[in-house]
């Protein structure tokens, strides 16, 4: 099916968002007796068991320093286990922790719970000018999993109240590109767009850092957004 575009070409600022630590998760500390969070310690525990292998990821309590494993590798014949992963392991290389770190999926698998992301920082590039009367949009990267909810991140990025973002988005005024009514619940990924309403005062505006920014035709019909030429280069 043919998708019409707008003519109009809309400018649109790139924020790449990073945890500043891995997730916490939590689960039952048998030393503490309760559920407790734990945190990555960076370091790993690897077994062989005939011709099998375990790698597991320590963990500890952040209250009493209780250790729990997390099953990077669980009983895998030694050919079947990932070299990179084992190399890893066995050096306890920080890459290699913090991408099982960040594998939500394994981690929900082994029983735990994900706590939400407590702190981000954002890498913003190309911000049109504020001054413009455009809607702009925000493209988000999220390279890794980053645990927040939408309302909340936009709230602290840019100063705004959750009230207030609720109301534009109940009016149609602030736009989630993939999303439904329930899209600031949900939480930040990678690939996100939000149009911010227009009229904004420039000091609600997110800081221009330096970086070009790109252009995108966005869909009259369902606001799909396909990226066309940096900003600052003519768009015949």
């Amino acid at each position: 099916m043919n998708i019409a575009l707008d003519t109009a070409k809309t400018a649109a600022i790139r924020w790449r968002v990073l945890p500043e630590e891995t997730p916490r998760v939590r689960r039952r500390c048998a030393a503490c007796g309760a559920v407790r969070p734990f945190y990555s310690s960076g370091r790993f525990r690897v077994n062989a068991n005939g011709k099998r292998l375990d790698i597991w990821l320590i963990y500890r309590c952040l209250d009493c320093d209780a250790t729990w494993n997390f099953p990077a590798a669980e009983r895998l014949p030694v050919p079947a286990v990932d070299p990179a992963l084992l190399a890893g392991a066995l050096a306890n290389d920080p890459d290699t922790a913090r991408r099982c770190a960040f594998d939500l999926a394994a981690l929900r698998r082994a029983g735990v719970e994900v706590e939400a992301c407590a702190s981000w920082r954002v890498t913003r590039s190309g911000a049109p000018d504020p001054n413009d009367g455009e809607r702009p949009w925000i493209v988000i990267e999220t390279p890794l999993a980053c645990m927040v909810r939408l309302d909340r991140f936009l709230a602290k990025e840019l100063a705004i109240s959750r009230g207030q973002l609720k109301r534009w988005f109940a009016q149609g005024a602030l736009v989630v590109v993939p999303g439904d009514r329930h899209a600031l619940k949900k939480n930040l990924r990678d690939g996100l767009a939000i149009r911010l309403p227009a009229g904004l005062p420039p000091g609600d505006w997110p800081r221009k850092l330096a970086g070009p920014a790109l252009i995108f035709a966005v869909s009259s019909q369902n606001h799909a957004i396909f990226p066309m030429a940096p900003y600052n280069e003519p768009v015949s």
